[in-house]
């Protein structure tokens, strides 16, 4: 019956691939046993109709994980990890600085092109909240699903930035309403950023892109009118629109995906002096563009609540991002970008990417404080 109702949606419905959700329930072979190949995936992966679609697990189940390290490499896995860190980093959580570096690069030890293994990067899925939600609520509000709050995910890592919900409902001044979407609206911007700048394949869910709401409803799904994507966002939120549109395409530009480990350095607030200890809360690393390693990216994240001085690494740059900036400014094509030099002000709770000439990068190793 499986075998059959793929073949029938990419034969009749031109389908590109499927998604399969608690996916390691498919190594439970007919004894009850957990076993790496079982039957199942064998033809899945073998079949003549199916050799050319995308299979993408979520490799998880209720009782087990396999990230990395779920059937071989026809699939696509779902990074949770990806998820967590970046959400837990950009909120300002401690000892994440180490772990998002290894995300960013594309999380290799779980994932290796070499391996035909690839990382499915996200921030935010059908499952728990949607991106906006994410920066406007602390806790989930499940009520409406009958079930007493008790369903849905418990582990968030959201952040409401000091207002449970829209600010227009808060009471509160005007002045503060705005100060705190404000920020909502940087935090996201940080949280796209981070997602297509990082090595894998990023995967985005609907509306996240015009600020879709689940009113902090977790886990949606009994709850068809949330689900309905209000297309009106799509104006009133045009700005966050507009960065996701030019983002993905920064992306397209210097071949984010396509950057070998050798061709990324990690830096500090100091060229070269990368801090991945516990209380770290700055992050920065350049990309050199596949083929053309005169051109690179310089990106860093500011999670503390200070600004910081940086020092950027030696050659021409030129600002193509700071999420801290108003719309219109916050991200820029090449051709309208600022040039700068020596140093920059990271403004907190903000990312940059700077563009740059570096005809000639030296080869210092990477020091930590």
């Amino acid at each position: 019956m499986i075998l059959e109702t793929l073949r029938y949606w990419k034969e009749e419905m031109h389908v590109d691939g499927f998604r399969f959700d608690l996916a390691t329930i498919f190594n439970y072979d007919v004894d009850g046993h957990d076993k790496p190949k079982t039957p199942i995936l064998r033809e899945m992966e073998n079949d003549t109709v199916l050799k050319d679609v995308k299979l993408i697990s979520e490799p998880w189940s209720t009782d087990q994980y396999k990230l990395g390290h779920f059937s071989d490499a026809r699939w696509g896995e779902w990074n949770g990890d990806f998820r967590d860190t970046v959400r837990k980093f950009i909120k300002g959580d401690s000892g994440q600085t180490a772990t998002l570096a290894e995300r960013i690069k594309g999380s290799p030890t779980w994932f290796r092109p070499d391996s035909g293994r690839y990382s499915i990067n996200f921030v935010t899925a059908h499952d728990g909240y949607t991106l906006n939600d994410l920066v406007s609520y602390q806790q989930k509000h499940n009520h409406a699903n009958g079930e007493n709050n008790r369903d849905g995910s418990n582990d968030n890592y959201s952040w409401n930035h000091g207002v449970e919900g829209p600010v227009e409902t808060s009471g509160l001044p005007i002045a503060e309403q705005h100060r705190i979407d404000q920020l909502r609206v940087q935090q996201i911007k940080n949280a796209l950023s981070l997602l297509y700048l990082s090595k894998g394949t990023p995967m985005m869910l609907y509306g996240d892109e015009m600020r879709r709401t689940q009113n902090g409803n977790n886990n949606a799904w009994p709850q068809d009118k949330l689900t309905h994507l209000d297309w009106s966002l799509a104006t009133r939120n045009e700005a966050i629109r507009r960065y996701t549109h030019m983002i993905t395409n920064l992306r397209k530009e210097f071949s984010i995906g396509h950057v070998p480990d050798k061709d990324m350095i990690w830096h500090g607030t100091e060229p070269y002096r990368a801090d991945f200890s516990d209380g770290a809360k700055f992050i920065a690393w350049q990309t050199l563009k596949p083929n053309d390693a005169s051109r690179s990216l310089f990106q860093a994240f500011n999670a503390y609540w200070e600004p910081l001085t940086i020092q950027i690494p030696p050659g021409n740059w030129k600002r193509r991002v700071d999420t801290g900036l108003p719309a219109g400014q916050d991200i820029v094509s090449g051709g309208e970008a600022t040039p700068v030099v020596g140093t920059y002000v990271i403004q907190p709770r903000t990312g940059i990417v700077l563009e740059g000439n570096t005809n000639s990068v030296p080869d210092v190793p990477i020091k930590s404080k």
